[in-house]
């Protein structure tokens, strides 16, 4: 913080630092501050601070909506890779100069068609929320649920630890899915459904504190970017581990081997149908 004071009072840049304590504090901040007094909000944390942020100005009641900025400080810090802020310098850098550039965010809804019978105040959040990176379903979304508690002691380390923790709970099995984009149901030679440990529609390229799971991702092109496993002989734990080690360490070279599959569109709707061999 003293570095973030120091860069703004030598700029001679107004600002005032308003701390957070809790759950959703930056949500009700930027949803209900009175925003016209202020030209940018400036979120230091990681992407659940900015995840927040962007989703409370976006439920402003008046619509108002003023620029972002991202001062990277969590464990993963995805956001921040992806418009390639890699350091506090270079978020400071570009607060100072006032450069912006507009990014996609994706609606998501659960269990809803609209949002006619959604319900009102912070509970509207189980059921609809902006995407900035990344969302996802079987094994990534329990793993990002695994690395929660893991984060103020393990960092970025949380989601190999929760990697790990999965396995040893031998949660890397396939689920199938009914997947449809842009009107269009998803099939294949084999199957008029999707079975799969990994499904995640994409905003940016990164997840998982700097994971490549889907390099195809563009930020602002408008569009939803789909992945999942679609070779049967790597939905399992070594497969799954494999490739993930790609997405971590060789920067997505995993999407030229052919295990996954790759689409994008303007609306994608999935339907969980079950775990094969369950009843």
């Amino acid at each position: 913080m003293p570095l973030i004071e120091q860069r703004l009072n030598e700029k001679q840049i107004p600002f005032e630092i308003i701390p957070t304590r809790q759950y959703l504090d930056t949500y009700n901040f930027a949803k209900d501050l009175d925003i016209q007094k202020y030209s940018v909000l400036c979120c230091a944390g990681g992407d659940g601070t900015y995840h927040e942020t962007i989703n409370g100005m976006l439920n402003r009641a008046d619509k108002v909506k003023i620029p972002v900025a991202l001062i990277p400080n969590g464990s993963g810090n995805d956001l921040c890779s992806a418009v390639g802020i890699n350091n506090l310098d270079t978020a400071l850098n570009y607060i100072i100069k006032g450069e912006c550039i507009e990014i996609d965010t994706i609606r998501v809804l659960l269990d809803h068609d609209d949002e006619s019978t959604l319900p009102e105040g912070n509970d509207r959040l189980n059921y609809c929320r902006h995407e900035v990176i990344n969302s996802a379903v079987a094994m990534p979304a329990k793993i990002a649920n695994t690395a929660i508690p893991l984060k103020g002691c393990c960092g970025t380390k949380s989601y190999e630890l929760a990697t790990l923790w999965e396995a040893c709970s031998g949660n890397f099995k396939p689920d199938t899915y009914k997947l449809t984009i842009d009107g269009q149901d998803v099939v294949s030679d084999t199957s008029d459904n999707v079975e799969t440990t990994i499904l995640m529609v994409t905003n940016g390229k990164y997840t998982g504190g700097g994971m490549i799971i889907n390099p195809f991702a563009v930020i602002n092109d408008g569009l939803c970017d789909v992945t999942w496993i679609s070779d049967p002989a790597i939905n399992n734990l070594m497969g799954v581990a494999g490739m993930l080690g790609d997405a971590k360490k060789y920067g997505g070279t995993q999407a030229y081997k052919g295990q996954n599959s790759y689409m994008r569109g303007k609306q994608i709707k999935l339907e969980f149908l079950g775990r094969p061999g369950n009843t």
